[in-house]
């Protein structure tokens, strides 16, 4: 059996495992039982903060109204028709990656014509592998990371391809309303001087929450708000090794508290109050010179798109909770890394970099190690540090622009 026949029927296998996964995982509550009890509180006014499962902004109640709709109908209906939207989602993002990237249209054939690119193809399907995991996460848990991914991506094509910035920051607007990360994608505009989708995603963003000021009134969605802000954007660090953020990986090096584990991995001995300062100042110190350098570059299609797979990238890097899910954000530095490496503009280091990323990023599954060494895994922040020489791959390019144009 040679290479490319094997390839294609690891594809056909995980393509099946991911769907009969998605159905079976149908019957479960999943993060989408959060969603319905935000729902439910909004639609019965009750407190929406009175349950501990809703620690996202008001909107997302008004959205979850919708949710707990349907559910009152069917749940089970719901979570199916959840679990399909999620697969065409996925699908969506790599047929929109495909035309930013490579600028073909992914298709469903075997056969096509030079300007396609087969679903058979290599360069789809190496980081359809490389984020299987991430996508298996999302559908498992019936969580709504790939469909903030998908209105990123399509609000990039729309953007940066169909040439439609207002539609373009509507989409940025409802991830950013709904779910706050996507704040460090949008910093991205910031950098790049992106004036006009920038003020346009500030705009729809204060558009989409006169909603919420309608349906609750103004003092109680003031109350809402500054609730959410204090207690919930600020509340107290999760140091649990599930989290693989930045911030719970620094945490969990210097504070004495237990991750979840009963296992010591702290260095140094700090307060949290005091390791939160010191994760901040060294996020700070580390991202200041780079940033400086990323806004002084001029930026064609090809800077502007690393950059904002960059971007994307580092949403469950920065994010102060991140579970495993969210590194799906790590899709669309995968596949532009797969074109570099097959364009062959990764050096044999950069290769390395990549190999090794990608280890450490996959080798908590449970599939491969057990539960008990998958949790080993998270508690000394294996998935950040992969994630942390994924982006590095993309920043080095820029690092070296930035050296030529200095030395010229």
């Amino acid at each position: 059996m040679n290479l490319t026949r094997a390839r294609h029927i690891l594809f056909y296998l995980l393509a099946f495992i991911l769907f009969e996964e998605s159905l079976r995982d149908s019957w479960l509550e999943g993060d989408l039982v959060g969603y319905v009890i935000a729902g439910d509180y909004a639609w019965h006014a009750k407190d929406i903060y009175s349950h501990w499962l809703n620690t996202w902004p008001p909107l997302f109640s008004l959205f979850g109204i919708v949710v707990y709709a349907i559910d009152s109908i069917s749940p089970l209906g719901l979570r199916i028709l959840w679990q399909l939207g999620s697969l065409w989602a996925v699908w969506h993002i790599f047929k929109r990656l495909s035309l930013l990237v490579y600028q073909k249209p992914l298709v469903l054939n075997r056969a096509v014509k030079q300007e396609e690119m087969s679903f058979l193809d290599i360069r789809f399907q190496v980081p359809f592998f490389l984020a299987f995991k991430y996508i298996l996460d999302n559908t498992a848990n019936l969580q709504i990371n790939i469909y903030m991914l998908a209105l990123c991506i399509e609000g990039i094509y729309l953007w940066k391809i169909a040439n439609k910035p207002v539609p373009a920051a509507l989409l940025f607007g409802i991830t950013l309303a709904l779910k706050v990360y996507t704040l460090f994608f949008v910093v991205w505009f910031l950098f790049t001087r992106q004036w006009k989708v920038f003020f346009a995603t500030i705009a729809w963003v204060l558009l989409l929450n006169i909603p919420v000021f309608l349906f609750f009134g103004v003092d109680l969605t003031l109350h809402y708000y500054q609730y959410w802000w204090k207690e919930i954007a600020q509340g107290f660090p999760m140091i649990l090794h599930k989290n693989q953020s930045l911030f719970a990986a620094i945490w969990r090096l210097t504070v004495e508290e237990d991750a979840g584990l009963g296992i010591s991995t702290n260095l140094i001995s700090l307060s949290m109050d005091e390791a939160k300062r010191f994760t901040y100042v060294l996020v700070l110190l580390i991202g200041s010179w780079p940033a400086m350098q990323l806004f002084r570059l001029s930026q064609n299609k090809e800077k502007s798109l690393k950059g904002m797979a960059l971007f994307l990238a580092l949403i469950p890097l920065l994010s102060p909770l991140a579970w495993k899910a969210y590194f799906i954000f790590l899709l669309p530095a995968q596949f532009i890394l797969v074109k570099a490496w097959f364009d062959k503009k990764l050096s044999k280091w950069e290769k390395w970099v990549f190999v090794v990323s990608h280890i450490l990023l996959i080798i908590s599954s449970d599939i491969f190690v057990g539960p008990y060494v998958s949790d080993l895994a998270e508690l000394y922040s294996l998935i950040t540090f992969g994630a942390i020489l994924l982006v590095s791959l993309l920043l080095f390019p820029f690092f070296r622009l930035s050296s030529n144009k200095t030395s010229k």
